[in-house]
């Protein structure tokens, strides 16, 4: 400003964020349409932490094993959705193991139980 209050002078400095933009809106329209995928796929979807805490489950996981997500997400994989009381645990450690161990050996477990205790054959596969 000058000696009347005019305005005579601005510093500062313009960044044009145009990719910046364009490369977030891919990003969430990306995103978007993997969370479609995974929420309309007719698989049991899910994911658990290293210790066994499952983390997210989809739909079509939740509607086949009798499941709401208040019941799964949160807990142990382990006495949910893998029996902790026979050989299927033992199976089920085994491909933890691997999977932590080498994430690109693909490895197949062939067995699930159903909230009501009834057991089905699935095969999962990391």
């Amino acid at each position: 400003f000058d000696e009347s209050g005019n305005f005579i002078w601005l510093d500062g400095f313009i960044d044009d964020i145009t990719e910046h933009k364009l490369i977030r809106e891919k990003l969430l329209e990306s995103e978007k349409k993997y969370r479609e995928l995974v929420e309309s796929a007719k698989s049991i979807i899910l994911r658990w932490d290293n210790n066994g805490t499952i983390t997210f489950i989809n739909k079509y996981a939740l509607e086949l094993l009798g499941y709401t997500e208040q019941e799964v997400v949160g807990r142990n994989v382990i006495g949910t959705i893998i029996s902790e009381t026979d050989k299927d645990f033992e199976m089920f450690m085994s491909l933890k193991k691997d999977i932590v161990s080498c994430p690109t050996l693909l490895n197949t477990y062939e067995h699930s139980i159903l909230k009501n205790g009834e057991k089905i054959w699935i095969s999962w596969t990391n």
